[in-house]
């Protein structure tokens, strides 16, 4: 809702503070300007959402069976096992690490049964820009970066 914007000026031979200051600034917007989305805005947000959602209805593959996230005595799984092939493949690496549960870049939920869709895969891994711009996802196999030998999801 706000944040506190604080300035200090500390000297900088005996450490003392010289100057100080802070003001809560609210970051919402009930008086203009700010009430009114921008038509521009909100029309190519209109095109974006169209776009992404026939992207994300697209078919990529089928499953014979559901393909789990469950963990089996050993702590493993098969979509575990799919995700870390799928991972170790795109970043041409002999480590990865997945992870299942909350955790952000965990496997969220399982493949279903049939057709799997983008938004099947998004929901297995959640799109967190910032993984994926820094590791590449286990769903885009293009993405290399030499920065990381391994792939943390």
């Amino acid at each position: 809702m706000a944040y506190a914007d604080v300035d200090i000026l500390v000297d900088p031979y005996n450490n003392e503070i010289i100057e100080k200051s802070a003001v809560i600034v609210p970051v919402y917007a009930d008086q203009s300007p700010g009430t009114s989305p921008d038509p521009a805005a909100g029309k190519l947000l209109s095109e974006m959402n169209i776009a992404i959602s026939k992207l994300r209805s697209e078919v990529i593959g089928t499953s014979e069976a559901n393909i789990s996230r469950i963990p089996d005595a050993l702590g493993e799984s098969v979509l575990g096992s799919l995700v870390a092939d799928s991972q170790r493949a795109a970043m041409n690496t002999e480590i990865v690490i997945v992870t299942a549960g909350t955790l952000p870049g965990s496997i969220q939920s399982d493949l279903p049964k049939g057709n799997i869709t983008w938004a099947d895969l998004e929901a297995v891994l959640p799109a967190d820009a910032s993984i994926a711009a820094e590791y590449g996802g286990w769903y885009v196999p293009t993405l290399h970066h030499a920065k990381s030998p391994w792939s943390r999801y």
